[in-house]
């Protein structure tokens, strides 16, 4: 639980969602750190990061939170997992990958819960997230069935809704495309965009629907599915024809844009 009398460390990669977050923390008078994740976290005037830390040096973190007496930290934004043979870690990085290097290559959720865990063991508090950026999770308030009920069902929707779960058990992605009652394509490490792009190659001449949902196992407190204004935009650009989501487990940045986007287009919309 956020306690709003505690400073907060906020360890943020890439995306729209940390600029959220860090409105969201001013706008509650929050007291906050910033710590940057170097070539993700974009720093602007408003938003400098007070701290940024590279790949080479994440071990450092630990180091950074003990001076400032912050126990309470929020990750959020984008990073992407790099191979071990292209770090070149300081010593206290080094001594952090040799206690993960067994989990490195055993799944993201694995390797996630890993790292919390050493977080746990040191006395921080990892806090969740959604506790600051609730508003902008997906709901089923804003479901459209009945506008797309001539070429899917409800019990389609559910369906494929757990042809994503079993995807999701593989801990290879989050998100599938779905034709026909049988999956098209799974993300892979290049992620949802990347998927759809290839979907151009692959069109199927039946009905397709994107659908993106949390893993079974999924470290939710610091790794959400996330979809946003460019998703909808090669949604739309790759004929899809709707999108089924997760309700409560995934992040719609600039959610606005994003709802008028699916609306204005015809597409289907579905939070479960």
């Amino acid at each position: 639980m956020l306690d709003k009398s505690k400073k907060i460390a906020l360890v943020l990669g890439g995306g729209y969602l940390t600029e959220l977050l860090i409105k969201e923390c001013k706008k509650k008078n929050l007291d906050f750190f910033i710590i940057g994740v170097k070539e993700y976290y974009i720093e602007s005037y408003k938003s400098p990061a007070d701290y940024t830390i590279s790949y080479n040096s994440l071990g450092s973190i630990f180091k950074i939170l003990m001076l400032k007496k912050i126990k309470n930290i929020i990750f959020l934004g984008n990073v992407k997992k790099v191979s071990l043979f292209r770090l070149r870690p300081n010593l206290m990085t080094f001594y952090y990958i040799l206690k993960l290097i067994f989990s490195y290559h055993k799944g993201d959720d694995y390797l996630l819960r890993k790292i919390i865990t050493i977080f746990h063991k040191k006395g921080f508090n990892i806090i969740d997230s959604r506790d600051l950026l609730h508003k902008y999770l997906a709901t089923d308030k804003k479901n459209n069935l009945e506008k797309h009920s001539k070429i899917i069902s409800k019990e389609t929707i559910y369906k494929y809704f757990e042809l994503a779960k079993e995807f999701g058990k593989k801990d290879q992605g989050q998100t599938i495309i779905v034709s026909n009652n049988k999956v098209v394509l799974s993300e892979d490490r290049d992620g949802t965009d990347k998927m759809i792009e290839r979907y151009n190659c692959k069109k199927s001449r039946y009905h397709s629907f994107l659908v993106k949902v949390s893993k079974p196992d999924q470290e939710l407190k610091i790794d959400l599915p996330t979809i946003g204004p460019s998703t909808i935009h090669k949604i739309i650009d790759s004929g899809i024809k709707g999108i089924i989501l997760e309700k409560e487990k995934t992040y719609i940045s600039d959610i606005d844009v994003t709802y008028d986007l699916i609306m204005k287009n015809n597409l289907l919309y579905y939070a479960i």
